[in-house]
């Protein structure tokens, strides 16, 4: 798949939100990823540390699977994050693991739980504390059940998955 799906009008996103598209991941790229703990291999998007979303169009099949990676990125990833600020993304990452079964029990049963599962090995793989790699699996089950939902509208969509979660 080229990048010129992700520039078509089959996919709207917010104003000011800075998205590149790549064509692959160059070789320093994949180093910095496998560092982390993750297969560069399996990487369709991600974001930067300063907010920025990155899509690898080489990793597409067509526009759906493009829809389905910016919804991850920008939604189940940055727009989560901004919605909830640091404090409301501890307070919700904390509920989580204290529920019984944690996050990976609620992983299941949300259907992602091999994602949730690689991210928190990733994290412990690359030296992360065990707080921290859980913290990162509830992240990327977020992103994963987001990537999955159709399309309702980013505050409808995080509205809707903090119920499921905290009731």
């Amino acid at each position: 798949w080229s990048s010129d799906v992700c520039s078509s009008d089959l996919i709207k996103l917010p104003k000011g939100l800075d998205i590149t598209v790549i064509q692959e991941l160059s070789p320093t790229v994949k180093e910095y990823i496998r560092a982390r703990g993750v297969n560069p291999e399996k990487v369709k998007g991600f974001v930067t540390n300063n907010g920025s979303v990155v899509i690898v169009a080489g990793k597409h099949i067509d526009a759906k699977d493009v829809e389905s990676t910016v919804a991850h990125e920008v939604i189940g990833h940055l727009g989560v994050e901004q919605t909830l600020g640091k404090a409301g993304m501890n307070k919700l990452v904390n509920h989580i693991i204290k529920q019984e079964g944690g996050v990976m029990e609620l992983a299941g049963k949300m259907g992602v739980w091999e994602d949730a599962y690689g991210a928190y090995a990733a994290a412990l793989k690359s030296g992360k504390t065990k707080e921290e790699a859980q913290a990162d699996a509830v992240r990327e089950m977020i992103a994963h059940v987001e990537e999955q939902r159709p399309y309702k509208g980013s505050a409808a969509k995080l509205k809707e998955f903090i119920r499921a979660v905290v009731g």
